[in-house]
């Protein structure tokens, strides 16, 4: 029912007959508090005969009103009720009027009921316009259909900014995850690295190790060089000891066979002569000749010793210079992993610090999101009452127009009874 309705029913004249061969008329007026007045007129003329009936009265007509006895109740009393017949058409005078007088105390009730319903339901219609008026302004404020701009707050900005921003921190995690793979992956090899380098200088430390044994050996076997030396010196000293005190006891028994060539005579001196040069040249022969074999020896000696001191010192020095080098790369290797571990924490920081930054972000995205799901669920809510009290009242609506139909017939159908009655 459109809004206007009310408003004609409100202040209508309802004609609910006029019968031209009576001049009958029944007329229904609705005040705007929920009053109804209802006048019934039959107008004089007609057939002849008989002066009784319906009597003369004022203005040749009847009339009938009904006023509400209070605006509160839906009850209405009959304030009047007469009836006036201009002369002659409907014989027998009084008996006539007692007739028509008898079936409208039968009616009464019947239009009281009606008129009480007709109120009722004008009134219900008014207020359920006015809800429906109200319903349908919030329908249009909540579907964005009417209202003013300013009750209406778009959130679509919002979702897509945090769509947006949602989608830029998961781009930055994924860039920032990548690059500490990356990382992780270069230490991971330099780690490689490291471990070989460091099983190399466990080799070469067990090298090292190894010719520090050889080098005390020959250390050991230089001392035990020089001792065999120093034992052939003094073994050669003492050889020279025996061999001048040798040397000194042949003097002395040439010079006590001197005595006693003397006492021989001169015939065998030189025979004695001859004997004791050659003993001289034979001891220094042998003196000669010992003397020569442990100058051989000790040299031999000595010359190895030497070679194995220089090959041990040579062997030494390659490999101090091998440790200095090695440990120069140890050293190097040992700065390089603590920078990548440096750089490895560094970067595990700022992971966590974007990871947890990240993670706020996200929150408070949650929370938005949240929030507007929260506030557009609401708003479903909301709409779906307003469409369900909106159908409800559409249904209200159709059951009262059914009714107002229903009731129009049967003022209908009361209106062709009296037009019959008037005829």
């Amino acid at each position: 029912m459109s809004r206007g309705t009310g408003n004609i029913l409100s202040s209508a004249d309802i004609l609910l007959g006029n019968v031209s061969g009576s001049s009958w008329q029944q007329t229904s007026r609705s005040g705007g508090g929920g009053m109804i007045s209802s006048s019934y007129s039959l107008g004089g003329g007609g057939g002849g005969g008989g002066g009784g009936g319906f009597g003369g009265g004022r203005g040749g007509g009847a009339s009938m009103a009904l006023v509400p006895a209070g605006r509160s109740s839906a009850s209405f009393s009959s304030s009047s009720m007469s009836f006036s017949a201009g002369g002659g058409g409907y014989g027998g005078g009084g008996g006539g009027g007692g007739g028509i007088s008898g079936m409208w105390t039968e009616e009464k009730p019947t239009m009281r009921g009606l008129n009480d319903r007709l109120s009722t339901y004008l009134a219900r219609v008014r207020a359920l316009e006015q809800a429906n008026a109200a319903l349908q302004e919030q329908i249009n404020a909540a579907s964005g259909l009417g209202g003013s701009d300013a009750d209406a707050y778009d959130w679509q900005p919002d979702l897509d900014a945090a769509r947006e921003a949602l989608l830029k921190a998961n781009l930055e995690r994924a860039r920032v995850e990548i690059e500490r793979d990356s990382y992780a992956l270069e230490v991971e090899q330099w780690r490689g690295k490291l471990e070989r380098e460091m099983d190399l200088r466990a080799d070469l430390e067990a090298d090292i190790n190894a010719l520090k044994r050889e080098m005390d050996e020959a250390n050991m076997a230089k001392v035990d060089l020089e001792g065999q030396i120093e034992g052939a010196k003094s073994e050669l000293e003492f050889m020279k000891q025996v061999h001048e005190q040798e040397v000194k006891e042949l003097r002395d028994r040439i010079q006590g066979a001197g005595a006693v060539d003397i006492q021989m005579g001169q015939s065998s001196s030189q025979d004695l002569v001859a004997a004791l040069k050659a003993i001289r040249e034979e001891y220094e022969e042998i003196a000669r000749k010992n003397k020569e074999d442990v100058e051989r020896q000790f040299e031999k000696k000595a010359e190895t010793v030497k070679q194995e001191a220089s090959q041990n010192v040579e062997a030494a020095s390659v490999a101090k210079s091998e440790v200095k080098e090695m440990k120069s790369q140890v050293q190097g290797l040992m700065a390089e992993l603590e920078a990548l571990k440096a750089m490895q924490r560094s970067l595990e920081e700022q992971i966590a610090d974007a990871e947890m930054n990240n993670a706020q972000a996200l929150e408070s995205k949650q929370l938005i999101l949240e929030q507007l799901k929260q506030e557009i669920a609401r708003m479903k809510g909301e709409m779906s009452s307003t469409l369900k009290s909106y159908n409800d009242m559409m249904k209200t609506k159709l059951a009262l127009e059914e009714e107002i139909s229903i009731y129009n017939n049967l003022l209908q159908g009361e209106e062709g009874r009296f037009s019959s009655i008037g005829n």
